[in-house]
């Protein structure tokens, strides 16, 4: 390697190291940011407030209920004297109503005409469309349990499977995207920085005129920053794969090489 770039390398880490504010930057930002972005960003929808109308006997609906509740996505929604589902809404109690049939849904199966009726808010679209995939699964659950009722078959059945990340978890597939992010981000951030602490210093110049050459100047405020976001590759992923339990599978070295490339 260029005896003037290794001694503008060496030069640049020595700085950077000694220098409380960016060893800060360097190794505790990135933790921060990686655990409140892991935290923060999150495509699930949780804690619907659930309300249901429906009659003492009518034990279907109130298991229905019952099942929603127990799940991890909703929890019942605040108590009021309104009864009616509409306004339970729209006053702001609830987020979500299951209305059952006139009579009850008990009665309604026993005459084969049973629609039960979902209100919905639907002012966060993805919260709506959730609602409705969570709770047809419970509805169908519960029949098939309680009273031996199944789906009819269809002439097409369609199979879905989730690979990789079967359980849905927005950490798995958020937090490695929020490691590359900050690796890179760092990086360019703190090459930047450097430049500009010339330039804020006054020897900027100085570096201008010495007889170094405008890719040596370059290289040697880049290379610097690449070796140490490369070092933070450890910390981070021991807060991805302790904290936020993302699993890793394949070679290690495997994957410090595609990182270093």
């Amino acid at each position: 390697m260029n005896r003037t770039l290794l001694g503008f390398i060496k030069k640049e880490m020595i700085q950077s190291l000694r220098d409380p504010r960016m060893k800060f930057l360097l190794f505790v930002t990135p933790m921060i940011q990686m655990s409140l972005f892991g935290v923060a960003i999150s495509s699930e929808v949780k804690n619907i407030r659930l309300a249901a109308v429906f009659d003492s006997k009518d034990y279907v609906t109130r298991d229905i209920y019952e099942r929603a509740i127990e799940g991890k996505w909703f929890i019942p929604a605040k108590s009021s004297k309104e009864t009616d589902p509409f306004k339970l809404i729209q006053g702001g109690n609830a987020d979500a109503v299951l209305v059952p049939p006139p009579g009850g849904f008990t009665r309604a199966i026993g005459r084969n005409d049973a629609p039960i009726q979902l209100l919905t808010d639907a002012t966060n679209v993805l919260q709506a469309q959730s609602v409705e995939n969570y709770m047809k699964s419970i509805v169908q659950q519960t029949l098939k349990d309680d009273l031996h009722i199944s789906v009819p078959d269809s002439p097409i059945q369609f199979d879905m499977r989730i690979l990789y990340n079967p359980s849905l978890e927005t950490s798995i597939f958020m937090v490695p995207g929020v490691m590359c992010t900050l690796m890179v981000m760092t990086t360019m951030m703190l090459s930047m920085a450097a430049i500009v602490r010339e330039k804020e210093m006054g020897t900027f110049e100085t570096l201008i005129s010495a007889p170094v050459s405008t890719a040596e100047v370059i290289y040697g405020k880049t290379i610097p920053y690449v070796v140490i976001g490369m070092s933070n590759l450890p910390l981070v992923l021991s807060v991805a794969l302790f904290i936020f339990h993302v699993p890793m599978r394949g070679s290690f070295f495997v994957l410090v090489s595609a990182w270093a490339l």
